[in-house]
């Protein structure tokens, strides 16, 4: 048997339809969001899950609510550790902002920080080591369930596949979908990307890749 890690992204919320980023912002599920919610829990509850990471913000703890209520039998680990990376000042600005701003400070030669807010090195850092230590406590009968959100999954899948940075928007998970990676020996495989079929229902014309 291999090791098997299902890397969940929070459904639809409010900020995301505004088109703000959230960051640490706690976030609720718009009405969408929620019915993803249901559906995603449906679709993850035919999956073979042994324990459940999660991150400790409102908009993920409302995406894991009908999950929990289809298994209650798996154990839920709440953690600070697979929040969104930490924006500061930005949080609550329209997207963009972020990029706006590092660009700004390039362009003028200087380093780009976010105060009180993590870069994307301390995000890659803060998530990779938290990953190490999950992979370390389990065995490979097992399947270890992340649900977090977007930048998070993306850094797990970087740290285990060790994808190019370029490439890192090719591994973002859309709302209340998954990946799944598996060990095989030494290697980790991104064997299944974006998983949406339960989510099709909602927008029958939406294309998403």
């Amino acid at each position: 048997m291999v090791m098997r890690l299902v890397i969940v992204r929070h459904g639809r919320t409010v900020g995301n339809e505004a088109g703000i980023n959230q960051g640490w912002i706690p976030g609720e599920l718009n009405d969408l969001g929620k019915k993803e919610a249901e559906l995603l829990a449906e679709r993850l509850a035919a999956e073979r899950i042994d324990i459940v990471y999660a991150s400790d913000l409102d908009r993920v703890q409302e995406t894991l609510a009908p999950f929990r209520k289809l298994r209650p039998d798996i154990e839920i680990v709440v953690t600070e550790r697979l929040r969104e990376a930490a924006l500061g000042p930005y949080e609550g600005t329209p997207y963009g902002a972020v990029r706006d701003a590092r660009m700004k400070a390039e362009a003028e030669g200087r380093k780009f920080l976010i105060e009180g807010g993590e870069t994307l090195e301390q995000l890659y850092d803060r998530v990779a080591s938290f990953v190490d230590e999950i992979i370390a406590k389990h065995t490979d009968a097992e399947t270890v369930c992340f649900f977090t959100h977007g930048g998070p999954a993306i850094q797990i899948v970087k740290h285990l596949t060790r994808f190019p940075d370029e490439e890192h928007m090719n591994y973002h998970p859309k709302n209340a979908c998954y990946h799944i990676l598996e060990r095989h020996g030494d290697n980790w495989k991104l064997v299944a990307k974006n998983v949406h079929d339960h989510l099709d229902g909602l927008e029958p014309d939406r294309k998403w890749d």
